[in-house]
């Protein structure tokens, strides 16, 4: 009986990276072949479903995924869209192709093929459209849907709260107990200030990671209402998944230095109640999932082509007269399409993948919790989301510069 060799291959990958824990450091080094199969998306062979940590970092890789398909598919649009442009400007395909063909970079023969046909309407523009010529361009702007049940399905995926039974030690210099005073450790409960480390709770204070709610400063990415869901270059009011320093209404990850009401894992300047040794529930507050759902809504957008008329008029030679018919052919059959494709990259892909990446990197801490194999994937999709970040941006680029050659007709406009 003969074995489809990739199913085999997978097997191998399985066998050798979950059954002989000898070889989990020769995994780690080999994480492409662990985790990436053969193919341009994240494939993590290791069971993700078997723990609420899993499953989150499970709906990572999958947002990652849904950015790679989005920026391939926008890539693939852009490239197909600028070539058959350039067939109704009669540019040979051999001068689409990029110089580094042999070396492909994220979007080198899109940036190189819509490069070329820039410069043609440049050229075209120049030389052929007179002062007596005119040539106008009336169009309808792109629509773009955000996938509302992408982000729901992504919600019920990543539930927002996990609680686990937890079985704490008490230790020399690692003791628990009730504490109200300055915490030099972990402090499950409210920290009224000064909290130095991640906040769990809601940070009021400068957040170094990801602030979900409002930013008093500069945010990487926002929500559609205008809060905060990224990297908070200011002061955070609201969840801050990476070092809040400042007051933090929940758990905080470090040292307290005010007043820790609750529990107090460490040192304490007075106890309420002495360190003993005890069981105790542990909340965790998995505040990236937000940031992972909004950003699967945004990947997963569609966007309409805009309804487009060409009108011209021109009393040109012969000559110049051939080359305006090619450009007006050109437009009207790709730049409805060409509009549509830039509006996704630029309006709905491009400034949500700037935040989940930032959210993605949050989440190695969570993927080491799960085992090798789950630290080695995020590690990969972060690698393959800038690729694919690049890969977008490109096609934003590629679109403004095309765009602005268009409305140096002087006659381009939107409705």
């Amino acid at each position: 009986m003969q074995r489809d060799p990739v199913t085999m291959k997978t097997t191998l990958r399985k066998f050798v990276c979950e059954a002989t824990p000898w070889a989990l450091s020769a995994c780690l080094s080999l994480s492409l072949l662990t985790c990436n199969g053969d193919t341009t998306q994240v494939v993590c062979v290791t069971d993700l479903s078997t723990s609420d940590a899993g499953k989150k970092v499970q709906a990572f890789i999958e947002t990652s995924n849904a950015l790679i398909t989005a920026a391939g598919e926008i890539d693939s649009d852009m490239l197909n869209t600028c070539k058959a442009m350039a067939h109704d400007l009669a540019i040979p395909a051999a001068e689409l192709e990029p110089a580094d063909a042999g070396t492909p970079s994220p979007g080198g023969a899109t940036s190189s093929a819509c490069r070329t046909v820039r410069s043609e309407i440049d050229k075209i523009i120049k030389t052929a459209l007179v002062a007596n010529a005119s040539l106008a361009i009336v169009f309808t702007p792109s629509v773009c849907t955000i996938d509302a049940g992408a982000r729901l399905r992504c919600e019920q995926q990543c539930d927002p709260v996990t609680v686990k039974v937890t079985h704490l030690e008490c230790t020399a210099g690692h003791a628990y107990g009730q504490c109200m005073t300055t915490c030099m450790g972990r402090c499950t409960g409210s920290c009224g200030g000064g909290c130095k480390g991640n906040c769990s709770g809601t940070c009021s204070g400068t957040c170094t990671g990801n602030c979900n709610g409002n930013c008093a400063g500069t945010c990487a990415a926002k929500n559609a209402d205008g809060s905060c869901f990224g990297a908070c270059n200011g002061t955070c009011d609201g969840t801050c998944t990476g070092a809040c320093d400042g007051s933090c209404g929940g758990t905080c990850g470090g040292i307290c230095a005010a007043t820790c009401v609750g529990s107090c894992e460490g040192d304490c300047s007075v106890w309420v109640e002495p360190p003993s040794c005890t069981q105790v529930q542990e909340v965790t507050t998995i505040t990236e999932c937000k940031t992972n759902c909004d950003a699967r809504a945004h990947f997963e957008a569609t966007c309409t082509e805009p309804a487009l008329t060409v009108s011209y008029g021109y009393a040109a030679t012969t000559a110049q007269k051939a080359k305006l018919d090619l450009l007006v052919t050109a437009l009207k059959n790709n730049y409805s399409r060409f509009l549509s494709v830039g509006a996704r990259a630029a309006l709905v892909v491009a400034d949500a993948a700037g935040g989940y990446r930032t959210a993605l990197q949050g989440v190695g801490t969570t993927a080491t919790q799960v085992g090798f194999g789950a630290a080695a994937c995020v590690t990969d999709a972060i690698t393959r989301v800038a690729g694919a970040a690049a890969k977008v941006q490109v096609s934003v680029d590629v679109s403004i510069a095309l765009s602005a050659s268009v409305s140096a007709m002087g006659g381009a406009a939107a409705l």
